[in-house]
């Protein structure tokens, strides 16, 4: 997020080497707090370094790091810089999954298979367990067996739409 619309005195601008020194990181971390979308006075290109406002970079970092307004998209940013962005995201996805908080496609259609079977096995005998239980008449057990089918129908096409095969 640009702040140049303000006047930033010259003792809390820093370039990115400053920045990294001033909070003991490396300079690749203060690539990673700008793909996060950290504050800046002035994006750095090809022959113009990047300004940063030390005190607005603290309070973002040290603040709960919220995300800005105006999102960091790859689609512009330079060639070099998207490329090592995508990099960095195939390796933060890599990290998730191998810390358990990403799942796989496949594992998430496993798990969903086994979710909506076990739901439509219950609906399915909810309507004889009941007729047990309460000693149902048959006519309110017809229409309780007539909504069971209805929504093993909708648990059913929840199968077609997470792809999941119904065996």
């Amino acid at each position: 997020m640009a702040v140049s619309a303000i006047n930033v005195p010259p003792s809390r601008k820093a370039n990115k080497a400053l920045v990294a020194d001033f909070f003991g990181v490396a300079i690749t971390s203060v690539d990673g707090w700008v793909r996060r979308g950290c504050p800046y006075v002035q994006r750095g290109e090809r022959g113009t370094p990047w300004v940063f406002d030390l005190l607005q970079l603290a309070e973002w970092r040290f603040g709960g790091q919220k995300s800005v307004a105006e999102e960091v998209s790859p689609e512009d940013m330079p060639p070099k810089e998207r490329r090592d962005w995508y990099e960095g995201e195939k390796v933060r996805i890599e990290l998730e999954v191998r810390k358990g908080n990403l799942i796989t496609l496949d594992e998430y259609r496993g798990e969903m298979a086994r979710i909506l079977k076990q739901l439509a096995h219950w609906v399915e005998t909810l309507p004889d367990a009941l007729e047990r239980k309460c000693a149902l008449e048959p006519s309110v057990v017809s229409s309780l067996q007539a909504e069971s089918d209805s929504e093993r129908a909708v648990l059913a096409d929840a199968m077609v739409l997470h792809g999941i095969a119904n065996e």
